[in-house]
């Protein structure tokens, strides 16, 4: 103690200690990123190849098979996932992050991956990405034009302006296009010459070689010399010979196709707000700040005024509103802080516990900018839980040397004797804290490592409100006199005795109050936990929603898109909405964005959630309700996702049906289908449908070898006649050209003109027509082959209210041939783990709770009378969530134990106030005791409860994050924490009786 009367007797030393820590906070603040997310790595990656003109099946046994193949050696994968689409594969592994090696398995991945040999005529080559939820497009800068050449030239000019500043990570684009040198080869002159496709493609290859011809000596040394073909103008690219005879007869390009500079069809289209725009998609680092980012992307803007420029999907927008929510909330909460304690004590010491706010505040943020945490949603309501804490602390310090200024002590007495009474409970209640919240660093998976920063804030903010409260708020009321208004000690004095008289009924009919608390308890539990709705990480309050609507196969861009007009004049139309983009040919599968003929995504960002009456779900329902209502007949399907910053969840009802034979697998999708139909199930997906018409290309083999024709030559000219043949990237005037060969489209609308394209024969100098050879057949195809953990799988998602576990037991009722077997959710899975893992954490907090206070009160039974407060405190947040329909998540666990951290603080400080008075040899002890705490119970729960009811109730704004939090802690406080004066005093006279009987007996027994 008496190094810390020294410290508070030095006036300097805790003005500058205060200042300091607030000054370095506000620096650090104005220094740390604020993002929509941690940048937390979850230890997925994408391994990505093309194979063009293949078929699903094919990619599937020639690229995707390969790949799995090679996953199952490699240590540190947890799961791994496949799609083969036509031309397209893609390979989504899960590693253990709680190994902390994704860098090195990634590596070791990409060196498996790249040993492939896979057997074919066209260069793959697998792609091997981190995926990284904040890298995803932070926002969509749009140019409001047609494509042009001036469009393009402004486009990339805005593209490298952007890219150019501070904290952009890339500016990627849908749209931009790069020009290409089109050269359409013409049949009729093929045929006419006798030229075939192959050759073309031979001779142009060999315009385009480069050779190291060998060296030249000279008097210095020698130079080497470069043999280049490459014709670098336009009219030099029409002039390459084809073929040339004995007779000097030459056929140059230009007599056997069209050549022209062109920008090459769009494959993906965007629009914002219903208009075509050339899109530029910016990624912010993961280290910078999103909100001054966007502010210097709108400087840059600023420069392209020849076209109009607009941004949507705009991630700063939710990331200022999220801040805005908490400065308002904060500052109400304060407010009300303020005007609790004022009312309670003297101006003085309001003013010094309120500022105590800040001073822990902003020290805790200095401290984890320091470790590499950026301000976020999940940091703040970490650091906001913890400040009901703080206050409690704070109050509890001033409540005792209150007490001692009452005893005519002079300020510097009065603070010195009130900490060596509170300095042991406040020690306590720091560790008891601790205990609570430090078993989450335990939590493992992608939840652990979302989470990280709570236990982290946790312990800083502790950390600081320690020195606050046994430092600076002493040393504050150390100085000067204090005094207490005859107002306000005649109000404490009847709050006192009015808490004595009901403290002494409480424990003449203690058995039966305990009774009244148990069967409350009870009664609450039976009529709420029925009614309990959990997710893990919700997002029903979220300001994005990204909707995807299914076309069936082989409609058009440009019909596709006379249809979705109809659903983005509905869009237009709603006051809720912010802003929208429209992607054709586009979807989100979770948190990646891809390609897809059959996709368009329309990404909505809503307005703040305090400026509608409406939550994303509920508007999200009401959309898709409207969009079905128009029947579009071209349309099969349309979802939504809601998006948050959350670790990867889904849909929670996720069902693999596994098996090789797809006849018999695909019968047991149906059914599962059929039975999620009759639970009532809501948007219910299926791949077993996912189906096409096409058309398959079958060579007859006999007569291909019969006439010399290999079949590598015969795949090349039907590639080249269908999507086109790359030859070469060329540089004319400076500018880089994409160099391709294809089919003129006026030959392409003849009817099967595929077998009018003629091939070289290896046993004569004539060209055979594919017709030859090549007979057509259609049939229904599956758009995709599914792949989990390498076997074969049809993909059943749902979303439902009816428990997944309920779900999975119906499913598992249904027969199934002996080849096909079920496997449940990753979703749920990972779900499990992570309540699992909470459950546990809670055990461990609890047991050393009570550890902590056997050792302090040397008893056993005196840990129980703090823990036994804490079942009204969940009475609280069950009537309290049953009141305001909220779902059960995460940040409502947090806030049960930001509650609980309070209610053992009070009930600890009670029990100690009771011991003392015991020690003293008052009478009626328990009363007295309770009667002395009752200012500081009614101040703690009213100041914490205050300062989170704006927050809880969404006064000043809704926020995914820190609502649930504080409706949680707020609730669990307000019935918790009053009925410590009814419950601690019964049970502790019960435990008097216990003690009593056990003398009795023990006297009993001696005689």
């Amino acid at each position: 103690m008496w190094f810390i009367e020294k410290v508070i007797d030095n006036k300097i030393l805790v003005n500058m200690t205060f200042l300091g820590v607030l000054i370095f906070g506000i620096i650090q603040f104005g220094l740390t990123p604020k993002s929509d997310t941690q940048n937390v790595d979850f230890g997925i990656f994408s391994i990505e190849a093309k194979l063009p003109g293949a078929s699903p099946t094919e990619i599937d046994q020639k690229v995707t098979y390969k790949i799995e193949k090679e996953l199952k050696g490699i240590d540190g994968i947890t799961k791994y996932s496949s799609t083969s689409t036509s031309g397209f594969s893609q390979v989504f592994v899960w590693v253990d992050v709680d190994l902390n090696k994704t860098d090195s398995i990634f590596n070791e991945i990409k060196g498996a991956v790249g040993a492939i040999e896979f057997n074919s005529s066209f260069n793959i080559s697998p792609e091997v990405r981190k995926l990284n939820w904040i890298g995803q497009p932070s926002f969509t800068v749009g140019i409001l034009s047609e494509y042009s050449p001036k469009v393009h030239e402004l486009s990339k000019a805005l593209q490298k302006n952007i890219e150019s500043l501070e904290g952009v990570k890339e500016v990627s684009s849908n749209t931009i296009r790069e020009p290409e040198i089109s050269i359409e080869v013409i049949p009729d002159q093929l045929k006419k010459n006798e030229i075939s496709i192959l050759e073309v493609i031979n001779s142009l290859n060999k315009s385009y070689s480069f050779f190291m011809g060998g060296h030249v000596k000279n008097e210095i040394g020698q130079t080497p010399i470069l043999i280049k073909t490459k014709p670098d103008t336009l009219s030099k690219i029409r002039e390459i010979i084809i073929r040339s005879n004995r007779t000097g007869k030459k056929i140059a390009l230009k007599h056997l196709a069209k050549i022209n500079l062109k920008f090459p069809e769009l494959k993906i289209k965007t629009k914002i707000n219903g208009q075509s725009v050339v899109d530029l998609l910016v990624t912010v680092k993961p280290d910078a700040d999103i909100i001054k980012v966007r502010e210097r992307v709108n400087s840059i803007i600023k420069n392209f005024s020849s076209y109009k420029v607009i941004v949507s999907s705009d991630l700063s927008k939710i990331v200022e509103n999220r801040f805005s929510v908490v400065k308002n909330n904060a500052v109400s909460g304060l407010i009300i802080v303020f005007m609790t304690l004022l009312f309670f004590v003297n101006l003085k010491t309001t003013l010094w516990v309120v500022l105590g706010i800040p001073f822990s505040l902003f020290g805790t943020i200095g401290v984890m900018s320091l470790k590499g945490f950026m301000i976020d949603g999940l940091s703040m309501a970490s650091i906001i839980l913890i400040l009901g804490i703080i206050v409690d602390d704070a109050i509890i310090v001033s409540e005792a040397i209150n007490q001692e200024l009452m005893k005519n002590k002079s300020p510097q007495e009065a603070v010195k004797l009130a900490l060596k009474k509170v300095m042991v409970p406040i020690i306590t209640t720091l560790v008891t804290t601790l205990i609570a919240f430090f078993p989450m660093f335990l939590l493992t998976g992608t939840t652990g490592k979302f989470v990280r920063i709570v236990p982290w804030s946790i312990v800083a903010a502790l950390s600081f409100s320690f020195l606050e409260c046994i430092f600076i708020l002493p040393g504050h009321l150390n100085q000067g006199t204090v005094k207490e208004s005859p107002f306000k000690n005649k109000l404490f004095n009847l709050m006192k005795n009015k808490t004595i008289k009901l403290t002494k009924l409480t424990i003449k009919y203690r058995y039966l109050t305990i009774c009244l608390g148990l069967f409350v308890f009870l009664l609450t539990g039976y009529v709420n936990i029925p009614k309990v709705k959990f997710k893990l990480f919700p997002n029903h309050r979220t300001e994005r929603v990204i909707f995807q609507l299914k076309f069936k196969p082989n409609f058009t861009m440009a019909h596709k898109e006379n249809k979705v007009k109809l659903v983005e004049e509905i869009l237009e139309n709603k006051d809720f909405i912010n802003d929208f983009k429209t992607t054709l040919n586009f979807f989100r599968n979770g948190k990646l964005d891809l390609y897809s003929y059959q996709m368009t995504s329309i990404d909505i960002i809503l307005t703040p959630d305090r400026d509608r009456s409406l939550n994303a779900k509920q508007i999200s329902e009401l959309l898709l309700q409207e969009f079905e209502a128009l029947n579009i007949s071209e349309m099969s399907h349309i979802s939504y996702n809601l998006i948050s910053k959350n670790p990867p969840t889904g849909k929670n009802i996720e069902v693999r049906v596994i098996g090789e034979n797809d006849k018999e697998r695909e019968e047991t999708a149906i059914k599962v289908e059929r039975l999620l139909e009759n639970l009532d199930v809501k948007s219910v997906e299926s791949s077993a449908h996912d189906k096409r018409e096409n058309t398959i290309a079958i060579y007859n083999e006999n007569e291909m070898n019969r006439i010399g024709i290999s079949k590598e030559n015969a795949n090349i000219s039907i590639q080249t006649a269908l999507s086109g043949f790359k030859i070469d990237d060329v540089i004319l005037a400076g500018k880089k050209y994409t160099l391709n060969l294809n089919i003129n489209d006026e030959f392409k609308k003849q009817s099967d003109f595929l077998k009018d394209i003629e091939v070289p024969s290896k046993k004569s100098t004539r060209l055979i027509p594919l017709r030859k050879f090549l007979k057509f057949e259609h049939k229904k195809e599956k758009i995709e082959v599914r792949r989990w953990k390498g076997d074969k799988i049809t993909l059943i998602t749902a979303d439902s209210k009816v428990s997944p576990s309920f779900v999975e037991k119906q499913i598992r009722k249904i027969k199934t041939p002996p080849s096909v077997r079920f496997r449940f959710g990753s979703t749920d899975g990972e779900t499990e783990q992570s309540l699992m893992g909470l459950r546990f954490t809670t055990i461990l907090a609890v047991i050393g709770i009570y550890t902590t206070l056997a050792l302090l009160f040397q008893s056993y039974f005196q840990p129980l009378y703090v823990l036994s407060a804490l079942p009204m405190g969940f009475v609280g947040i069950m009537w309290g969530f049953q009141i305001h329909n909220e779902v059960y998540s995460f940040f409502s666990l947090l806030g049960a134990l930001g509650m609980m951290g309070v209610i053992v603080n009070d009930s600890l400080v009670l029990i100690n106030s009771i011991n003392d008075e015991r020690k003293r040899g008052t009478e009626n002890f328990i009363a007295v005791a309770t009667g002395k705490r009752i200012r500081a119970i009614l101040l703690t729960t009213l100041t914490t409860v205050g300062g989170l009811i704006p927050l809880g109730l969404g006064i000043g704004g809704f926020e995914q994050f820190l609502s649930p939090m504080a409706l949680s802690m707020g609730y669990g406080l307000l019935v918790g924490t009053p009925l410590i004066v009814l419950f601690i005093p019964a049970l502790y006279s019960i435990g008097l009786d216990l003690e009593s009987f056990r003398v009795k007996k023990y006297v009993y027994e001696m005689s």
